[in-house]
C-alpha cells in the first residue's frame, strides 16, 4: 500500500550542520511519564469538561467546511484550517463567517496543498506553508497573496513549520535524516538540523500539527517515539518522554515489510492492545493534553491536571478535538471543535446542562457546519 495512503489512514482515525542538544527529564518527570493505561479513570466527555456552551459556525455557500484541524485567535476572530479543502476559514466570535483564506495553483502566490498556517507578528500577515516547501502569505487589508518562501529543493516535503524569529524557521519533515530543520529566510538557505529521525525506514505517518506554540515557548510532538520536544533558539531539547507500559508499541522494532499496509499496522496494534501513535500534544501552566490510537481504533485523550498529579481518559473517537488554546474571547477558557455536529447533540444529551446550554445545544442543526465548544476541565 502506498506509504501516503497510510498516513491518510492513520490521521483518519486519529492530522548542513547536525546537532541535537537533548536535555534529560527529571526522576519526577520519568515517573510522571510512565502511564499505565489501564489504570487510569475513563470517562465520558461531559463529565471531564464544565462551563461549557457551544457556537456553530454559520453555514452560507461559501463557508461550507470539512472538518477544522486547526485554530488561532487573533483580532477577535476565530482562524481555521480546513485541510481538506486546503483553506483557511475566518468567522467572528459569534460564528458568522467572514471570509476564508485559499490560493491554490502552480501560480508563484499559489501554493498546491496547505498542511499548515501562522500568524507572522512581524509582517502583520498570514503565512500558509505549501508541504514543497514553499510559502505564501496572505494580508487581510487588501486580501492579497505574495510568495515569501520557495525553498523546494532543500526542505521538500515538510508538514509543520514554527516562526522562531523574524529571520528564522523551524519546519518538520518525516521523510528526512533529521526531523527538524532551521531555515534563515534572510540567507536563504538550512542552517541547522535537529533531532536523528530514528524510525527504521521513513514512512509517510505524521501528526497533523507536530508544532504547537504556548506564549513563548514552542512544542514539537515526534509521534514515532511519543515524544515532546521544545525547541528554542539553542536548538531542540527533550520535555517529556513517555511510555505506556503494556500498551506500549515500539515501531522501530518491526521492519519496514510488516506495516507496509494499513491493516497490518492496525492488527499489531490490536493485538497488542496499544496506545499508538500520539498524534497531538497540548501543554499550559494547567494540564497536558495528549491524543492516542488506543488498540488500533479507538481515539482517546489523556489529560493531566498538574496540580493535582491525576491522569483522566476519554473516548473522543466520535470526532471531538481538542484543538486547545487559551480563548480570552470566551474568559479564559478552552476551545475545541466538533466537526460532526450531531454527534456532539449526542454527546451532550443526557448532560446536566443548565437552560441557555440546552437551548443551544437544541439549535445546533445536524448538517450544519462544525460547531465550536467553549469550556474548562473539571
Amino acid at each position: 500500500m502506498n506509504p501516503h495512503r497510510i498516513a491518510f489512514y492513520i490521521l483518519a482515525l486519529l492530522y548542513l550542520n547536525s546537532c541535537s542538544e537533548d536535555v534529560s527529564p527529571s526522576e519526577d518527570m520519568k515517573n510522571f511519564t510512565q502511564i499505565n493505561i489501564n489504570e487510569i479513570e475513563e470517562v465520558t466527555l461531559p463529565n471531564l469538561i464544565k462551563d461549557v456552551t457551544f457556537t456553530q459556525l454559520e453555514l452560507t455557500n461559501a463557508s461550507g467546511m470539512t472538518s477544522g484541524s486547526k485554530i488561532l485567535i487573533r483580532n477577535n476572530k476565530f482562524y481555521i484550517l480546513d485541510p481538506a479543502q486546503n483553506e483557511v476559514f475566518i468567522f467572528n466570535i459569534d460564528g458568522s463567517f467572514v471570509d476564508k483564506i485559499s490560493s491554490l495553483g502552480d501560480a508563484p502566490n499559489q501554493i498546491s496543498f496547505l498542511v499548515d498556517f501562522a500568524f507572522n507578528d512581524y509582517t502583520n500577515e498570514i503565512e500558509l506553508l505549501d508541504p514543497r516547501g514553499k510559502i505564501i502569505s496572505y494580508r487581510e487589508s487588501d486580501r492579497s497573496y505574495r510568495n515569501v518562501l520557495n525553498a523546494q529543493d532543500q526542505l521538500t516535503p515538510v508538514y509543520g513549520f514554527a516562526l522562531m524569529s523574524e529571520d528564522n524557521i523551524a519546519f518538520y519533515s518525516n521523510l528526512k535524516e533529521y526531523l527538524v530543520y532551521f531555515y534563515s529566510r534572510s540567507r536563504k538557505e538550512i542552517t541547522s538540523s535537529n533531532v536523528l529521525n530514528e524510525a527504521i525506514e521513513p514512512i509517510d505517518w505524521h501528526s497533523i500539527h507536530p508544532f504547537s506554540q504556548r506564549d513563548n515557548e514552542t512544542f514539537l510532538l515526534d509521534m514515532y517515539l511519543s515524544k515532546v520536544y521544545t525547541i528554542d533558539s539553542n536548538g531542540v531539547h527533550t520535555k517529556h518522554t513517555y511510555n505506556f507500559g503494556d500498551n506500549d508499541f515500539n515501531i522501530s522494532s518491526k521492519t519496514h515489510s510488516e506495516i507496509s499496509a494499513a491493516g497490518d499496522l492496525f492488527g499489531l496494534l490490536a493485538e497488542k492492545k496499544a496506545f499508538y501513535p500520539l498524534s497531538f500534544h497540548f501543554e499550559d501552566d494547567d494540564f497536558i493534553v495528549l491524543r492516542g490510537l488506543h488498540e488500533g481504533t479507538k481515539r482517546k485523550e489523556l489529560v493531566f491536571r498538574k496540580k493535582s498529579n491525576l491522569w483522566t481518559i476519554t473516548d473522543v473517537t466520535n470526532d471531538f478535538n481538542f484543538y486547545l488554546c487559551k480563548a480570552s474571547l470566551r474568559d479564559g477558557r478552552y476551545v475545541g471543535i466538533q466537526n460532526v455536529p450531531g454527534n456532539i447533540i449526542k454527546q451532550f444529551s443526557d448532560a446536566d446542562l443548565n437552560a441557555n446550554q440546552k437551548e443551544a445545544l437544541n439549535g445546533i442543526k445536524e448538517d450544519g457546519n462544525p460547531v465550536l465548544v467553549f469550556y474548562n476541565f473539571n
